[in-house]
């Protein structure tokens, strides 16, 4: 549920780039956890499965590879997809470059950069499907074996489908997602109806044009963060936790975990309060998981509107402080 501002990598004299003191902690909290994880999880790989251990190190392998964008699909022989998910990553990564020059120039320095966040999550997305790509290539039988086999195309729409949409344990996510922001918008000085200009995503526009980028925008982010970091949590980490350790110890340390990855916050401060905000949110992320058969689409789904909540009512009630950090200007 990461949401808060990233900080502007560039510097300001000279068109010099450089990263700062909190960008180093940015990185640091963005990609430690997620390597360090990687490394957790492949050296107990399915410790408690009947899987030989050569096929074993195989897949500790592959998941170690897939630290590179794409390289653990390149190790398992889907060069096809390897090549797509480092195509789209070092894309993304790319357009964050050039937005960073775009902020520098307009002076949007706490705006988020929303394709390099992106790539971030890309790429923990490719290291579930590398986790289950290499259960795949052993015969073990994915259901068996608590990895949910339902296609990325369906995992993303899983916040929109019916059954989700109208089960409390996730729409009451987003309702509080709405409470949470109202409350952290009581001493807001001006509202959605006070705005002038929006400078987003390289541009400065209208209100109302301000309004539909940054929809889109916390679109993707909240859509992104709920698919990708429920695979790599709940899908892969948990799932290997609860092998390990049995249901409840794994559905600890796996929130454990989550937490202390969310200590840092996207402009690359310390924050505990988030910290321990993350873990009770694992909490209830790994309860629905394991409720729902080790199934994906309802963690994925209260993750999405939690996130699209917040950052669409902060918008609204507070815009000077939104959760993406974009620059608003007021009419008086």
């Amino acid at each position: 549920m990461q949401i808060t501002p990233f900080s502007n990598v560039i510097s300001a004299k000279a068109g010099i780039q450089k990263i700062n003191r909190n960008d180093v902690f940015l990185i640091a909290g963005l990609m430690l956890p997620i390597v360090v994880l990687t490394l957790l999880v492949s050296t107990s790989f399915a410790i408690s499965a009947d899987i030989p251990q050569s096929d074993r190190n195989r897949m500790a392998t592959a998941l170690i590879w897939g630290i590179i964008p794409g390289g653990g699909h390149y190790y398992l022989g889907e060069h096809e997809i390897g090549t797509v998910y480092a195509g789209s990553i070092l894309s993304l990564m790319g357009a964050g470059a050039w937005l960073d020059e775009r902020n520098c120039e307009l002076k949007h320095d706490d705006e988020i950069n929303t394709f390099r966040l992106l790539a971030i999550k890309d790429w923990e997305l490719s290291l579930f499907t590398t986790y289950r790509s290499a259960y795949r290539s052993t015969g073990y039988d994915l259901k068996s074996a608590g990895v949910d086999d339902s296609s990325i195309g369906s995992l993303a729409f899983s916040p929109f489908r019916k059954e989700n949409l109208f089960d409390p344990t996730v729409y009451l996510a987003g309702l509080f997602g709405i409470v949470a922001a109202v409350y952290d918008s009581q001493n807001a000085k001006n509202d959605f109806s006070d705005i002038d200009r929006v400078g987003i995503l390289g541009t400065e526009a209208n209100k109302e044009w301000g309004l539909g980028l940054y929809s889109a925008d916390a679109f993707a982010v909240s859509l992104a963060a709920g698919v990708s970091e429920e695979a790599l949590w709940r899908g892969l980490l948990q799932n290997e936790m609860e092998i390990s350790l049995g249901k409840r110890k794994g559905l600890w340390t796996t929130a454990s975990i989550f937490g202390a990855a969310h200590v840092v916050d996207l402009d690359g401060d310390i924050n505990l309060g988030r910290a321990g905000f993350a873990t009770m949110a694992g909490l209830y992320l790994g309860h629905l998981f394991q409720k729902n058969d080790h199934r994906l689409a309802k963690p994925i789904a209260a993750h999405f509107w939690y996130n699209f909540a917040v950052m669409m009512t902060s918008f609204a009630l507070d815009p000077d402080n939104n959760p993406l950090g974009v620059k608003v200007s007021f009419k008086f």
